[in-house]
């Protein structure tokens, strides 16, 4: 038995204007055709030409509500033909789209913070500029310890030896004039300058080693002398030059006896409250020890004399010395 259908369908061509003017109703499965809008419409024996829907295969849809069964009854759903129905403004509804991920097209999800790890969420334009910010004050890695850039830090958070400036306490300098003190382009803050001029010495107090008033001088005292002591040219001086005055005295004191030392007249009754006494004894080797334990003395005003006692069993040769 053959499988083949015998069957011809007329479909009737008009213009839109002319098949709008006329409005027939079509029969089941006649087949109406616009030649300008290239428009097909499909009879069901019920409807007129403007009521049926167009042909969803040739012509533009409005809403799958406007597609109606050849047999008139209710429209086709979406799920009927395999596709999203339209809103009322030609846009598919939200609940028909997929969410966007990085390889499927669909409805963008924001997040509002940096610390999400979702394939699935976009960025929001706040939390882009907190970005942007952060990025536009970030040191780029390649200014790091290049000139005009920044200095890392090592192993232990100090910066590295090898991009500190060379540091100097003080550098001294000799000018003999102004203009060459002013020309010590390598001079800094600290560094000396000894003008040979004027035997003056300036220290930089501030950096600017070309401006005569960073330059400060160095104050010194006044090296002129006159005289001294009342002489002048090389000096030589002796005690009395300067108000000292000394009895020296060498004397031989038999054991348990005394000896008297005059002194005026000099020195005057008032310096006698002040003396200084020193005495010394002559001992068997030679030398001259303190005689503290071997002798002891008393100074007498009124007779203006100082008196020696010799207070060991031996004679002994003493050294008197008496000064203000």
């Amino acid at each position: 038995m053959s499988n083949t259908l015998l069957t011809s369908i007329r479909v009737i061509s008009k213009t839109h204007a002319e098949w709008l003017a006329q409005n027939p109703i079509l029969l089941l499965t006649q087949g109406a055709y616009s030649t300008d809008t290239k428009e097909l419409r499909i009879g069901n024996g019920i409807l007129r030409w403007n009521e049926l829907p167009v042909d969803v295969a040739h012509g533009s849809v409005a809403s799958h509500k406007d597609i109606h069964r050849f047999d008139g009854r209710d429209p086709i759903t979406p799920e009927d033909i395999g596709a999203a129905p339209l809103s009322g403004d030609s846009k598919v509804p939200v609940e028909n789209l997929p969410d966007a991920t990085t390889t499927v097209k669909g409805i963008v999800q924001l997040n509002d913070t940096l610390m999400s790890t979702s394939v699935e969420q976009a960025l929001t334009a706040a939390q882009g500029k907190v970005l942007k910010d952060v990025t536009d004050t970030k040191e780029s890695l390649s200014n790091k310890n290049v000139a005009d850039g920044y200095a890392g830090l090592d192993s232990e958070g100090k910066i590295v030896e090898s991009l500190l400036p060379s540091i100097a306490l003080t550098d001294t300098y000799e000018a003999a004039s102004e203009i060459e003190m002013l020309a010590l382009s390598s001079a800094r803050r600290g560094d000396v300058c000894i003008r040979t001029d004027i035997n003056k010495t300036f220290v930089l107090a501030v950096d600017g080693y070309d401006t005569m008033s960073n330059w400060k001088e160095l104050r010194t005292p006044t090296d002129t002398v006159t005289s001294v002591a009342g002489k002048i040219g090389a000096v030589t001086l002796v005690a009395q030059d300067v108000g000292l005055k000394k009895i020296t005295s060498t004397q031989m004191i038999a054991a348990g006896t005394s000896a008297s030392l005059a002194l005026a007249p000099t020195f005057d009754p008032i310096e006698m409250e002040y003396l200084s006494v020193e005495i010394k004894f002559k001992d068997t080797d030679n030398k001259y020890y303190s005689a503290i334990s071997v002798a002891y003395y008393a100074i007498d005003k009124v007779a203006q004399q100082i008196t020696i006692f010799n207070d060991c069993i031996t004679d002994l040769e003493f050294v008197i010395c008496v000064r203000n």
